[in-house]
Order: structure tokens, then C-alpha cells, then sequence
């Protein structure tokens, strides 16, 4: 019988990920979720907006990944990047408001990993956005060793979000500093700050949530991915951190 090329790639995967050449899908939903509905001890718990999946919304999101093109390219570069292992302890979850639409896949190993092992890392955390039972896209997080190589990636989000706050607040950006920094994602292409009358394109945004301070007032920005956009949350003026 004559295979799609999409079950043909997920054989293919399965093959790359299990080390065995005749594999069947059902190995790679064993491989891939064997520690998923327990959360492993070595795996921190990550912060709102992500809750632990439920062992029914593990399942499924495990069948939408297996199932969408854009899921087995995720796979794919787990693969390429050697976080398809026994060893690697995974978990899912998903997000707060909008439920299995939006999940997460993190995958932690025991030893640092990576297609570059100058720049290997622990932990891969991957952003499955799906509609309807097909997931659409998909965004890749690398989390470096106590840190490692972690400013040197999202410095452009710094420095955008400090030059933002120079310019909004009049202040030297000399004397700003970054207090915290977190991966966020945005209801809509506006990162959920949209004026009345702006129009605002309704997808999900990953981005960064930054705060900043001058040592007397703390700000939080938004940003999205690239920080190519920025845009001012709140302040306090206590210099607490926010």
C-alpha cells in the first residue's frame, strides 16, 4: 500500500528517534509520552500561563502532534537536536486561557545537548499553537545551563525594552537595568495592549514580558518575539520589583 509522504516522515522520525528501522507510530506515542503524566522530579514547574496537562489532554495533544505536519516538524527537530531519548524526561502543558490550543512540550535531558556542543543545552521547550484537531505552528525555546548563552540570545529584547523606557520616561538609558525577563504569549498582534481604535490582528504572539527600573521606578514592557514591537504595561514607583 502506497504511503502519504506525511506517513512516511512520521515512520522516518520514528526510525531517527528509537534507533530501530521497522517502527511503527504507535512507538514513537510511547517514546515520546512514557513520562509525560508524571512530572518528572528534574523538571522545574513552569510559571503562568502553563498548568500541567491533564492525562486526557496529554493523550491528545500527543494526537495532534503525531497526526499535523507541523507537529512531526516539531518532532523533527527535537530529533535533529538529540532530545528524542529514553533518557530525556518530558511533560505538557497546557495554557490557562486558551486550554489544548495552545501547548507546551518540555523536554529535559541528564547531559547538555544540541546540534552546536559549544552552545549545548538541558532543557528544549516547545509551543504547539493548533485550530481545530490540527496544530498550525510551532515556536522552539532553548533553556542554557544556569543561564549559559541565555542574555546573549535575548539581548536585542533588553535593549528594546530599555530604549523604550529611556524614551517614554526620559531617562538615561545608562542608568536602566533589567529586573526580570519572561517568555510570554500575547492574545493578539497588539501583545493584548490595543488602543480603540487600533486594529489589533486576533493570534496568538509569543513574546517577552520585561521589567525594568532606573533603581526609584520599575516599568513593565511587552515585546513580541523579535522585538520589533514594544509596548508599555504599568508602572510602580517603589522600585520593587513588580
Amino acid at each position: 500500500m502506497t504511503q502519504s509522504p506525511v506517513n512516511r516522515l512520521k515512520l522516518a522520525y520514528v526510525a531517527l528517534a528509537s534507533g530501530i528501522l521497522a517502527a511503527g507510530i504507535g512507538g514513537m506515542s510511547t517514546l515520546m509520552s512514557a513520562s509525560s503524566h508524571a512530572r518528572p522530579a528534574t523538571i522545574a514547574a513552569l510559571p503562568a500561563p502553563w498548568q500541567p496537562a491533564t492525562p486526557q489532554e496529554t493523550d491528545e495533544v500527543m494526537g495532534y502532534l503525531l497526526q499535523s505536519p507541523s507537529g512531526i516538524a516539531a518532532l523533527n527537530q527535537l530529533a535533529i537536536e538529540g532530545y528524542i531519548s529514553p533518557l530525556c524526561e518530558r511533560h505538557i502543558y497546557t495554557h490557562t486561557e486558551f486550554g489544548s490550543f495552545q501547548s507546551l512540550l518540555q523536554v529535559q535531558c541528564p547531559t547538555p545537548r544540541g546540534v552546536d556542543i559549544a552552545r549545548a543545552y538541558d532543557e528544549m521547550r516547545v509551543t504547539l499553537n493548533r485550530f481545530e484537531d490540527v496544530i498550525i505552528s510551532f515556536t522552539v525555546e532553548r533553556i542554557y545551563i544556569e543561564g549559559e548563552g541565555e542574555d546573549e540570545i535575548n539581548d536585542p529584547v533588553s535593549e528594546a525594552a530599555i530604549q523604550a523606557a529611556a524614551r517614554r520616561f526620559g531617562v538615561d538609558s545608562s542608568r536602566l537595568s533589567i529586573v526580570e525577563r519572561e517568555r510570554r504569549t500575547w492574545s493578539d498582534s497588539c501583545l493584548g495592549l490595543g488602543g480603540p481604535a487600533e486594529s489589533c490582528l486576533a493570534a496568538l504572539t509569543p513574546g517577552w514580558q520585561v521589567v525594568v527600573t532606573d533603581g526609584a521606578s520599575t516599568w513593565l514592557f511587552r515585546t513580541n518575539e523579535e522585538a520589533s514591537q514594544v509596548r508599555f504595561e504599568s508602572q510602580r514607583s517603589d522600585g520593587s520589583q513588580v
